[in-house]
């Protein structure tokens, strides 16, 4: 199955060949789907993003395998719901 490099991070070599029983922190996803940090953890937070396995208090890392899937799915053309910014999503005055 696809590897994903020791050190892992955004300086990875190919970082859209992942293992299945991996875990990957944020720095892994911003490289995989080429986002800042804002939009990474935005991207996170969407519905049908994966959802983070808790490592600690406060460490979230999530399965290799399933962020995979995400990226294929995108690929496909499927693209994940707005977050709510923007005008399709303004509140008209009452």
């Amino acid at each position: 199955m696809n590897e994903i490099p020791s050190s892992g991070g955004p300086n990875a070599k190919d970082p859209l060949r992942l293992a299945s029983d991996q875990l990957i922190n944020i720095a892994d996803i911003r490289a995989i789907f080429k986002l800042g940090r804002t939009a990474a953890y935005d991207l996170t937070h969407r519905p049908g993003f994966p959802d983070p396995v808790r490592v600690s208090p406060r460490c979230y890392r999530w399965l290799a395998s399933e962020v995979e899937g995400q990226v294929s799915a995108g690929r496909e053309g499927e693209r994940a719901p707005a977050t709510g910014h923007g005008p399709a999503n303004q509140r008209t005055p009452t």
